[in-house]
């Protein structure tokens, strides 16, 4: 309401000077009794401060602006938190400043003056962009608040609460006064708050995204320290006008605009790392404060000749009508002190930012709303000018920062959905629609919309889409939960809106800065993120309009960047939009495809039309990370999609004439083609093999578009991440790398081929190009030697896990002569110290013996149920993780395919001979399952010495078979046969995937004599195995002597001898054979005596009884056998042969033992 009282007399000369001076004593007094029962007295100070705060209010409408200044500096001088509880007298500053800047007239004592042009001056920019003492002169109020908030910032947690709600409410009424409806007022008043921007911009860090909770429905209830009970709501509630301490006060109470929008749908967006920076800006806390006040700024504070603000509706004038300054006869206090008292105060308040503990803290949700809600503001009102200047002003990490706030912004006030909404709802009680109109109706009136933004909101409430959803959400059962969506989904739309502004007037001022080195630099790639954070998160329908209408002026402003630049913007822009395609609103597919359409166009424009190669490209890329696990594609809708695209190109008549809608048919044919091979894997899905299998074959179809091939391996990575197959992963790995090289060779970056570079890895690398084409190459600028660098890293860690350790060193000798170029010791020091690591651990497995790296197995399927996939009459090879028994993988087979196929549609053949397929059943599926060992020849035994060596890079494998002549499995000795089966797979192990189809079969049958000798050898390699051991290992020791020596047990050596070795039979077998025989079971003796020697050597007492008794087994063994080849085995002396002698069988059955509960049992 107007003033009553007589203004026709200056404010200077309306109190007697000794008036004023007793009520500047009164106030020194009234402060000190503050300050002295604070600490005793907390209800009784705490209604003290609030009472001196709302006297000091009113002196502003009545008093000389100047003096009342001067009362609110000695104030905040005088009050001084390090001088008591600091909890306490810091909430009784808030709580101060709350009151005094809730004055009708805020905005006219900060003297929000016009801007007319760009600073230029350093000092200009100081005084506008940063919390400097002369800001603080000219904006006093607004100066102390920030100064306020600064160090609220560095305390506890309610502090800086409170601190952040008294900003949010200041600038919420600024913006529902209908005094300052205009967007010509909102800008100057925007102004006063710009020092802000900078102060934010250093706590990017401390803006928490993640954890917490709700992100838009979470609230916060704090003691505020004197005994109020302060209830930080979300955004919905500071639409509504749900704010403390402001009821009642005709320019406090908030009122809700007139805001409607689409609520979003699309899907949540993804977690993204803050940067990191100093969460402090230190030119808005280091200003010294060596200047005293501006007379001419105090005296247009206290009533000088200034531009009268503006009029509100209900005729309310301006108070600043003096003028006159204070008068300087005023002999206590004079104006000098004044000066020095307000630049005190100011200093005072800087000193207390600086000396208070810094803290690091996330901010919460619900404070990082608030600071952002600020921040929003002053980006949604404050002048272009001001904006650019600002800009300019930042260097190229606090740009980064401002738009990392600004990607923030769109995460925390997106909507979350109607579940979240409801499940708040029933733990915080919020206001109706219809005790929201009646808090209105006590307050402000309602306000018109004004502005751009609100013109553009207004102008879009009444759209189809919106209507259909607020009637689709009236049928919701809690009408707050209606209400509270409304304000969640209006208020995301125009955050959504805010940014949107923001990034086209940042495009269109900085587009050389954005153009330079076609868009690979920092600062497109923070605008890029933004733009990418709209299409990644959850957006109305509305927003989602404006959004590709800002994408599509992107397009144009930078064709180079997305057309000859890096591929990865391009990608990553067709994956999002083709990601909305997916979407189940029609409008949001409408949109995705035409966007789509239009990129194509552009880039068959950009390259004289000639093709759109890199669009068609990303376009296949996207679609694959879609299916092979990124994202999930709903088939119908995302065919629906694909024909808009279609009809698009047939519907141009700009590009009829051209092969441009021809090719766009050919693009959404393979398209299609990807989403049908989708569908088949879909029905594998619990399948691995199988799936593994698809996902192969779809990345070998693709062997012109090398992209696409490393889509589909780094799925398969994935895939085999999550199942921890992760030598599997390595050579997914591997061969991405490959291929990277491939193309930097035909780029003329890389000189040796992929098969050379990783011949010591994997044979299953060649150096075929796949007959890429020139343009192929060319348009691959994505695969760089940092990609290569970033892939091989991966393989390494995968290669630990999988602890083949043996392989890091052929890695790493890839990698070395890289981060030598680069001079990067750091990166080197890691590579040597994980090679020392990796080395130290090879030697441990060599020691124990303990690492099994895998189990193999021969797999066989037959009948009716596997003819559709492809593998009736086929027989792979599967890896199996460690030593896994031929049960477990019987069992997961069988429940794999019956699941599959049904119960009682598949049986499994539990032995390892040849299947007769014209007696199986028909209409039946067989598997045949058998346990196979790694097979090699005598010369690569002696080219793989090493466990590691004969268990990595095997093709090669068996399986035994037992006869005999009269038809039996199982016989006499001397009729006793074996077939040994040899399968060659198509590749070595490890490879890309599990399970490997055998292309070749060979048998060949093993006569008695020969079974015998097989049955030899194998005992003499185990034993000379267990000796050899650098630390051996007793118990293993033990077992295999038993098995060789004890009486229950060495019927078999003897009895091998007394079929083949005696002289009744010798004749009947061959001479060769005969020999070799006997010399066998020479080193077998040697053998057990040797062993017998260490394991005496080892025992204890305890044990010494368990020897003796073994020692008279293995005599007895030995004399019986001397006996029978008439030669004495026993010498007194370890007759053991050089290890040329050696036989090397022992590579085909230390596995195989593992497995079988027998030497003898060959069919496993």
């Amino acid at each position: 309401t107007q003033s009553t009282w007589d203004n026709s007399e200056s404010r200077t000369n309306q109190f007697p000077q000794d008036f004023l001076y007793s009520l500047q004593t009164l106030h020194h007094n009234y402060i000190g009794f503050i300050q002295q029962y604070h600490r005793d007295h907390n209800t009784l100070t705490t209604v003290a401060n609030a009472s001196l705060a709302r006297f000091i209010k009113r002196c502003l409408t009545f008093l000389d602006r100047g003096f009342v200044f001067q009362l609110i500096n000695i104030y905040t001088e005088n009050l001084d938190p390090s001088l008591g509880k600091g909890f306490i007298l810091h909430q009784y500053r808030l709580q101060f400043l709350e009151i005094v800047c809730s004055h009708e007239h805020f905005i006219q004592l900060n003297l929000p003056l016009q801007r007319k042009a760009l600073f230029k001056k350093y000092q200009e920019i100081q005084q506008e962009y940063y919390l400097t003492d002369d800001f603080c002169h000219r904006h006093f109020l607004v100066g102390l608040m920030l100064k306020e908030l600064a160090a609220a910032l560095q305390e506890q947690k309610d502090i800086r609460r409170r601190a952040l709600s008294l900003l949010r409410h200041l600038m919420a009424k600024h913006e529902m006064d209908d005094r300052w409806d205009s967007e010509g007022k909102q800008t100057r008043i925007a102004a006063l708050y710009v020092p802000l921007l900078s102060m934010i911009l250093g706590h990017v860090n401390r803006i928490d995204t993640g954890a917490g909770g709700s992100l838009s429905t979470q609230t916060s209830v704090a003691k505020d320290g004197m005994g109020h009970t302060e209830s930080t709501t979300d955004l919905s509630s500071f639409i509504a006008g749900q704010t403390d301490g402001y009821k009642g006060d005709r320019s406090s109470t908030l009122t809700p605009g007139n805001r409607m929008s689409g609520v979003p749908d699309a899907a949540a967006a993804p977690k993204r790392d803050t940067p990191q920076r100093a969460f402090l800006d230190v030119r808005s806390a280091s200003m010294q404060n060596q200047s005293k006040i501006n007379p001419d700024i105090l005296s247009v504070i206290a009533g000088g000749q200034t531009n009268q603000l503006m009029r509100s509706n209900t005729g309310s004038t301006s108070t600043l009508m003096s003028l006159s300054t204070a008068n300087d006869s005023l002999e206590r206090p004079k104006r000098k002190d004044s000066e020095a008292t307000l630049t005190s105060s100011i200093s005072q308040i800087s000193r207390n930012l600086h000396s208070s503990t810094l803290r690091f803290e996330k901010l919460d949700n619900n404070e990082a709303k608030d600071i952002l809600m600020c921040f929003l503001y002053i980006c949604k009102h404050a002048s272009p000018n001001v904006i650019l200047g600002f800009w300019d002003n930042c260097t190229e990490s606090e740009l980064g920062e401002f738009f990392r706030l600004l990607e923030i912004s769109i995460e925390l006030f997106q909507y979350t959905g109607r579940k979240q909404i409801q499940s708040a709802s029933t733990s915080e009680k919020i206001s109706t629609p219809t005790n929201l109109m009646e808090e209105r109706s006590r307050s402000m009136p309602s306000r018109k919309g004004s502005g751009t933004l609100a013109m553009r909101l207004s102008s879009i409430k009444d759209a189809a889409g919106v209507n259909a959803l607020l009637h689709g959400l009236q049928t919701a059962e809690n009408p707050e939960t209606l209400h509270r969506m409304q304000l969640q989904g209006n208020m995301a739309t125009e955050v959504g809106l805010i940014v949107l502004d923001l990034l086209d007037r940042f495009t269109l001022l900085y587009k050389s800065k954005l153009d330079d080195n076609f868009g690979n630099n920092r600062l497109m790639d923070k605008v890029f993120d933004i733009y990418m954070s709209f299409l990644n998160g959850m957006q109305s329908e509305v927003l989602l309009k404006h959004v590709y209408a800002t994408l599509r002026q992107f397009v144009n402003k930078f064709p180079a960047v997305l057309f000859k630049g890096s591929t990865a913007l391009c990608g990553l822009l067709c994956f999002h939009v083709l990601r909305c395609c997916n979407s189940n609103l029609l409008t949001c597919r409408v949109d995705s495809a035409g966007f789509i359409y239009i990129l194509m166009r552009s880039n068959f424009e950009n390259t004289r039309k000639r093709n759109f190669t890199r669009v068609s490209l990303q376009s296949k890329v996207a679609v694959s990370r879609l299916l092979a696990g990124h994202g999930n594609l709903n088939t119908n809708r995302f065919q629906d999609s694909l024909s808009m695209i279609n009809q698009f190109a047939v519907s141009d008549k700009a590009v009829n004439r051209t092969n441009f809608p021809g090719d766009i048919a050919e693009v959404t044919k393979g398209i299609r083609a990807v989403l049908e091979a989708t569908e088949k894997m879909e029905g594998h899905k619990n399948d691995p093999e199988m799936l593994l299998d698809l996902m192969h074959s779809l990345s070998e179809s693709y062997v012109t578009t090398p992209e696409l091939q490393l889509t589909w391996l780094d799925a398969m990575c994935e895939a085999h991440d999550k199942n921890k197959d992760y030598s599997e992963a390595t050579m997914c790995y591997i061969q991405q790398a490959a291929l990277i090289v491939n193309i930097l060779r035909r780029q003329g970056k890389y000189e040796a081929s992929s098969k050379e570079l990783f011949a010591g890895i994997s044979p299953n690398i060649d150096s075929d190009d796949g007959g890429w084409t020139k343009v192929d190459v060319q348009n691959e600028s994505a695969l760089s030697e940092d990609m290569l660098i970033e892939v091989l890293q991966k393989a390494a860690d995968c290669l630990d896990s999988s602890q083949r350790y043996e392989l890091l060193g052929n890695l790493y000798k890839i990698l070395i002569p890289v981060y030598e170029t680069q001079r990067n010791f750091q990166l080197l020091s890691q590579v040597y110290h994980h090679l020392h690591v990796a080395y130290r651990k090879i030697v441990d497995v060599m020691v124990t013996g303990k690492r099994f790296l895998a189990t193999y197995y021969r797999v066989a399927f037959f009948g009716q149920p596997f003819v559709k996939d492809g593998l009736n009459g086929n027989q792979y090879i599967y890896k199996e993780p460690q030593v896994t028994g031929l049960a477990v993988v019987t069992h997961r087979l069988e429940a794999l395919y019956i699941d599959k196929f049904g119960t009682g549609k598949v049986r499994m053949i539990s032995d390892s001979k040849k299947v007769d397929e014209s007696k199986l059943e028909p209409g039946l599926g067989y598997v045949q399952v058998t346990h196979v060992s790694p097979y090699f020849t005598e010369k690569e035994l002696l080219e793989r010495p090493t466990d590691f060596e004969r268990e990595h890079n095997i093709r090669r494998f068996f399986y035994e078979t037992p006869f005999t002549t009269s038809g039996k499995a199982h016989g006499p000795l001397e009729e006793q046969c074996k077939r040994k089966t040899v399968l060659i797979a198509s590749h070595a192990f490890p490879f890309v995937k599990k399970r490997i189809q055998v292309i070749y079969t060979k048998s060949f049958d093993l006569q008695p004599i020969d079974c015998a000798l097989d049955q030899m050898k194998s005992k003499v390699d185990e034993l000379v195995d267990v000796v050899s051991m650098e630390t051996p290992d007793m118990k293993k020791l033990q077992l295999k002597l038993q098995g060789c020596v004890s009486a229950r047990v060495n019927a078999g050596p003897v009895a091998f001898a007394e079929a083949f070795l005696n002289e009744n039979v010798v004749s009947n077998y061959p001479k060769n054979k005969v020999e070799e025989l006997r010399n066998v079971f020479r080193l077998f003796v040697g053998a057990c005596s040797k062993a017998l020697i260490l394991n005496s050597n080892l025992i204890k007492a305890d044990q010494a009884e368990y020897h003796r008794e073994m020692t008279a087994d293995f005599i007895e063994m030995a004399v019986k056998l001397s006996e029978i080849i008439h030669e004495q085995l026993l010498t007194g002396e370890s007759d053991m042969d050089s290890d040329s002698n050696r036989p090397g069988a022992r590579g085909s059955w230390h596995v195989f033992s593992q497995i079988s509960t027998s030497v003898d049992n060959t069919n496993v």
